[in-house]
């Protein structure tokens, strides 16, 4: 019976207009008003978890539009995690979908750094970096076959459009004609302070933190890396990029 009520308490929670047959206890308020009442705190609930995800959604579209897409977005796409913070993830795909919004092709972008500086926030700090003394003291027969990873509190994104820079005006509230085809690399990095530092990537570099991230050994490196290795693994050690490093997994 428990279970009934429950299955039938989240299938009325996604449904606007649909009648409750559910069978309450409540004196003042028949089930269909008590009903109600818990589908206006769902939706504004959820609401608000994308206000707070999205700000630069928010700033781009206005109030007013913002609700009305995140209510869409809740209407049709629902939650089913028990997990409040991971609510809103396929934001910025169902943003692509709305027609209205067409004069701003950046704005999916925009949601997507959004996103990943929220879940950047929530990853754990690094606990060993990479460092030239870790470095040195792999074999040199070993080094080709090392991993790298990227460290746990690092995140990558690339866009086509300046979104670092969208997002640098939308902070400072200073929006001003900009080019829009200009792609960008960025690294997310996630401070002692519980912050996020955002930081451009040139494509090379880019290229050498990915490959990092997927955990694939040094030798299987693109040869424009393996030509500026030197160069790559100089920065990603003095900025702190990398963990300590890793042996391949044998299959």
């Amino acid at each position: 019976m428990l279970k009934q009520l429950q299955t039938q308490f989240a299938e009325v929670l996604e449904q606007t207009h649909a009648a409750s047959r559910l069978t309450l206890s409540q004196p003042y308020l028949n089930a269909t008003q008590a009903m109600q009442i818990y589908q206006n705190n769902y939706l504004l609930s959820l609401i608000e978890a994308l206000t707070a995800s999205y700000p630069s959604v928010l700033k781009l579209v206005g109030q007013d539009y913002f609700h009305f897409v995140a209510k869409q977005f809740v209407l049709q796409c629902g939650h089913d995690q028990g997990d409040l913070n991971l609510f809103g993830a396929g934001f910025a795909q169902f943003l692509t979908k709305q027609s209205d919004i067409s004069h701003l092709p950046y704005l999916p972008a925009m949601a997507e750094l959004d996103w990943r500086i929220e879940r950047c926030a929530a990853q754990a700090l690094e606990t060993q970096y990479l460092s030239l003394e870790l470095l040195q003291a792999l074999p040199n027969q070993d080094l080709s076959q090392a991993i790298l990873p990227l460290a746990s509190n690092q995140m990558l994104m690339t866009s086509p459009y300046p979104v670092l820079t969208i997002y640098h005006m939308l902070q400072q509230d200073q929006v001003q004609p900009i080019e829009l085809d200009q792609a960008q690399y960025l690294l997310l990095s996630k401070q002692l302070d519980f912050s996020v530092k955002l930081e451009p990537l040139t494509e090379l570099e880019y290229a050498f933190l990915a490959h990092c991230q997927e955990r694939r050994p040094l030798a299987e490196l693109n040869p424009s890396c393996i030509a500026q290795l030197q160069e790559l693994l100089g920065k990603a050690i003095s900025q702190q990029y990398l963990a300590s490093p890793s042996q391949p997994t044998a299959e």
